[in-house]
């Protein structure tokens, strides 16, 4: 059953339209998590399982050469 926190996430990755009281378009983000700021605990995220976590990624820079960040 969902609680108050994954029905913001759903809010977060659906587009609500307040005058007609739906959701316009759907989906506009793949993925949404909310984090507590004092414990950093995880409270709610779609999809399910999914956090933030520390990666590496290439960068094109403007030599042509890839930089990780």
């Amino acid at each position: 059953m969902p609680n108050g926190w994954e029905n913001l996430v759903a809010e977060l990755i659906n587009k609500y339209d307040a005058k007609t009281s739906t959701h316009k378009v759907k989906n506009v983000a793949k993925c949404a998590a909310i984090y507590g700021k004092a414990d950093a605990a995880l409270w709610a995220s779609h999809p399910p399982g999914f956090k933030l976590e520390d990666y590496q990624h290439d960068v094109e820079q403007e030599d042509g050469s890839k930089k990780p960040v």
